[in-house]
């Protein structure tokens, strides 16, 4: 862990939120891949949203070493929306990016993408490729950027690599375009809903484009909700158990209330068929694991007996 002891307080260039609850088993190295990080002039916001394990203990360890580092522990959770709100709300840079408390991003991390940004002020986010931590070695990282010069465009590009997007949510942004817009206030709002990460890209691919370094990576783990199945734990309402993507739909035909029509209708219908995949995946899910438990229960020992 890097000693860090700053004594003005000049404006950071980056400010890195990380939102966090009981994070015990993979917050350390997380922090010790931002802390580590060739480009220094930071500020490290960590909201603990009242976590029940040692992931208090461990913020304050790391706070008490590096005056980069400012914790704040939530009397109560407020939600993991509200959460991502709060650190990027506390956000003095001029860049921010969401760390989550399971990532690891390679030490080149914020400097190639700081560059990048600095060097091509058409592109409103840059980030790096990007796998997962139970992926093998051997597989190919996500790399696609989104550069295309229309709108829609860069939207259908978007919908189409939708379930590979989690490197997009934690590029490095702009924070003025990141907070600069009042549809932000309809993304982050009180409650949790399915799909808060794509309609932040969406609205900022109205804005500008998304780069993809060559080097550098970042790697997700999976102890998180993304190894869930996510279309239940998000299914808050009674609407939302039939039309998952309820809260993402409205949104998003808010964002691109200045497509044209037939554009407009053409989101409709991919909108629509997301809506599908994630009413029916659970009920797929349940059949396959009943299924695999009938299997083992009569037909697995007399297979093995042939």
């Amino acid at each position: 862990m890097k000693n860090v002891n700053k004594s003005n307080n000049k404006k950071p260039m980056i400010s890195i939120g990380v939102p966090v609850f009981n994070g015990q088993e993979t917050l350390s190295a997380a922090l010790k891949s931002i802390t580590e990080q060739s480009f220094d002039d930071i500020e490290i916001i960590i909201s603990d949203n009242a976590s029940t394990d040692d992931t208090q203990k461990i913020c304050r360890s790391y706070a008490a070493e590096n005056d980069q580092i400012k914790y704040i522990r939530q009397q109560k959770n407020i939600g993991a929306i509200a959460n991502f709100k709060y650190v990027l709300s506390e956000a003095c840079g001029d860049y921010f990016i969401w760390a989550a408390a399971d990532d690891i991003r390679s030490a080149d991390y914020l400097k190639l993408n700081y560059d990048f940004l600095q060097d091509n002020p058409n592109y409103v986010a840059s980030g790096t490729p990007n796998g997962f931590d139970n992926w093998p070695s051997s597989k190919e990282l996500v790399k696609f950027s989104i550069e295309e010069d229309e709108v829609f465009k860069r939207h259908l590009k978007f919908f189409n690599n939708c379930f590979q997007s989690h490197g997009l949510f934690y590029c490095l942004f702009r924070t003025k375009i990141l907070t600069d817009s009042d549809i932000l206030d309809d993304i982050f709002s009180n409650s949790d809903w399915l799909g808060f990460d794509w309609a932040t890209i969406l609205h900022l691919l109205t804005i500008g484009k998304i780069n993809r370094t060559l080097k550098g990576s970042m790697t997700f783990g999976v102890r998180g909700e993304s190894s869930k199945n996510i279309f239940r734990i998000h299914s808050h309402t009674k609407i939302e158990k039939f039309i998952p993507f309820y809260v993402l739909s409205k949104l998003v035909m808010k964002i691109t209330r200045d497509f044209t029509t037939w554009q407009k209708i053409r989101i409709l219908y991919i909108l629509v068929k997301l809506n599908c995949f994630a009413f029916l995946d659970p009920i797929y899910r349940a059949q396959k694991n009943f299924l695999y438990k009938i299997y083992c229960k009569y037909l697995k020992s007399k297979i093995k007996s042939l």
